[in-house]
């Protein structure tokens, strides 16, 4: 049995991914796996994530983060409030207000901006990891992981230029 045979017969939602989805899936699982060691030791946490952005802060422009967390606030808010799926992130009981004060705007050091992004990411990588995003529909994920790819591409060359 190949790995998409197998896949496909015991993976919840994997038979209906769109080969579009599959290879955002694959190359964020990639980025991930080449970059964890680098960026957070090979031992990512929701706090380190906000070292990296602390490390970086200098370097930071806001510019080029802002069309990431426009489209989290955008998937994640609704008249202020945390949508579904926002809770489906599975934030622990720090990192949530932390994300959302930087979603609602309250928030605009540019190392806290970057760090609630990364916290994301690092949120993606726990879901979809651990099985949990699995359990909540893997089917739509196309644009989340095409940005938390993104997102982690740019604070590595942030970080090793």
């Amino acid at each position: 049995m190949t790995m998409f045979e197998w896949l496909n017969a015991h993976a919840p939602g994997f038979v209906h991914l769109t080969p579009e989805e599959r290879r955002a899936i694959g190359h964020f699982t990639m980025v991930w796996g080449s970059l964890e060691g680098v960026l957070f030791q090979n031992n990512a946490t929701e706090e380190k994530a906000f070292d990296v952005a602390r490390d970086i802060a200098s370097k930071i422009v806001l510019a080029d983060f802002e069309h990431h967390l426009d489209y989290f606030r955008h998937r994640y808010l609704r008249d202020e409030r945390a949508e579904y799926y926002f809770r489906t992130l599975h934030l622990s009981h720090t990192g949530e207000p932390r994300v959302l004060r930087v979603l609602r705007g309250e928030v605009t050091y540019p190392a806290e901006i970057v760090g609630a992004l990364l916290l994301i990411v690092y949120r993606f990588r726990n879901n979809l990891f651990h099985g949990l995003k699995w359990a909540d529909d893997i089917r739509g994920q196309y644009d989340n992981f095409l940005h938390a790819g993104d997102i982690l591409i740019q604070v590595f060359a942030l970080r090793y230029p």
